[in-house]
């Protein structure tokens, strides 16, 4: 299994208000991801942009954020700042 990256946006919703939210789910493929975000009842539906995220930065990965809840935009954006020089 690796870890996935879900980014989730309604482009029909005013600028800087688009962003629905980010998710990192557990799966084998894309296709198993996509099932597991509704399964969870953590996919808010329009558009999704995903990434497998690299086995090297799993490790910093906050465990309360895999497959609990959707980040928000500050959270996304503390952690890259946090992790951009790593």
């Amino acid at each position: 299994m690796s870890y996935w990256w879900m980014s989730f946006c309604d482009p029909d919703r005013p600028k800087g208000d688009k962003f629905l939210g980010a998710l990192i789910i557990r799966a084998d493929d894309h296709f198993e991801m996509l099932k597991r975000s509704w399964a969870l009842e953590l996919n808010p539906g329009g558009e999704v942009a995903f990434f497998e995220i690299p086995k090297q930065y799993e490790a910093r990965i906050p465990c309360d954020w895999i497959e609990t809840r959707l980040l928000t935009k500050q959270e996304c954006h503390e952690f890259e700042n946090r992790h951009a020089d790593s």
